[in-house]
């Protein structure tokens, strides 16, 4: 059943945030989203880190009794345009004290101004970052909800066609699987979106892909090979438009033999997973957790700490 509070904030929502998503103004998009960010309070449990990269900066999230050779890769979303180390901290904090693991997020380079590889570029530096300090890929988690979904799905199939070592598992939230715009869910589920406009597909082309080809595999997941593929799990919501991506997503993986997870949500829009108080997206962080720490060579009976309430 769904909570009072996810009925409400649906509403707000879908009246206030989804005529908002019409403006291409992304600089003043960009500072009233982390003017929002910076009123939310960080927890005095987590220690805060900065770490340059060559294009980007990287923040590292710690927390208290997180095991040091394990860490969670973040990539937040914001349709290519939007977002970074600020406005997604309180979600990627809040997640990572549920979780009792530490975690990286990072600044990668917006488009228009930086439009495709760039993003793809620095979300590959943040990964040879992590190698680099230690950490093994076996014990690195990829965790990255829409436009960051989209980026943790590219640089898996980019590490795979390189021979590169893979993660130890990939948690796409609400990806873009296909830019194309050809999906049935773009129209089937726009009356009930909370959260995206029907024209996300043509803005991201616009502003992200330009001249490059829209069905590269790194561009449009889904034309990627999946052979050998680690772990996945596919989390979205009943509502959002971008439904069958992750369907198409899912049908691929299996066929290719990819041990993967599609976890449909009832009556939930795009990107529900970051409102992290609300009791779904809890629930939500839950479940990835689970799959996060199996993949991650947990003992869920002598390793789980209950540490956040």
């Amino acid at each position: 059943m769904q909570s009072r509070v996810s009925k409400l904030l649906y509403r707000s929502l879908k009246n206030i945030i989804q005529p908002y998503n019409s403006t291409t103004d992304y600089p003043r998009v960009r500072q009233d989203l982390e003017t929002l960010a910076r009123l939310q309070n960080i927890s005095l449990k987590v220690e805060l880190t900065c770490i340059p990269l060559d294009n980007c900066t990287m923040e590292m999230v710690r927390v208290p009794k997180a095991p040091k050779e394990k860490i969670i890769m973040y990539v937040h979303g914001g349709g290519f345009t939007t977002g970074g180390i600020v406005t997604s901290r309180k979600f990627i904090t809040e997640f990572c004290l549920r979780a009792g693991i530490n975690a990286v997020s990072c600044d990668y380079r917006l488009a228009p101004e930086h439009a495709y590889p760039a993003p793809l570029d620095d979300c590959i530096a943040m990964y040879n970052k992590l190698l680099d300090m230690g950490y093994h890929s076996k014990d690195i988690a990829l965790l990255g909800e829409s436009a960051g979904g989209t980026l943790i799905l590219a640089l898996t199939l980019y590490l795979k066609d390189k021979d590169m070592p893979l993660p130890a598992c990939v948690c796409p939230m609400c990806p873009v699987g296909d830019m194309t715009g050809t999906l049935d869910s773009r129209e089937r589920n726009i009356k009930v979106e909370a959260l995206l406009r029907y024209d996300i597909d043509e803005k991201i082309r616009n502003d992200y892909v330009g001249d490059y080809d829209v069905c590269d595999p790194y561009i449009s997941p889904i034309y990627g090979n999946f052979k050998c593929f680690p772990p996945l799990m596919l989390q979205l919501g009943e509502y959002e438009i971008l439904y069958d991506d992750s369907m198409l997503l899912y049908e691929i993986a299996k066929k290719n033999e990819v041990e993967v997870i599609l976890s449909v949500w009832h009556k939930m829009w795009h990107g529900f997973q970051i409102i992290w108080g609300m009791p779904e997206a809890k629930m939500a962080h839950k479940e990835l957790i689970v799959f996060i720490k199996k993949h991650l060579g947990y003992d869920e009976l002598s390793d789980y700490r209950k540490i956040y309430e």
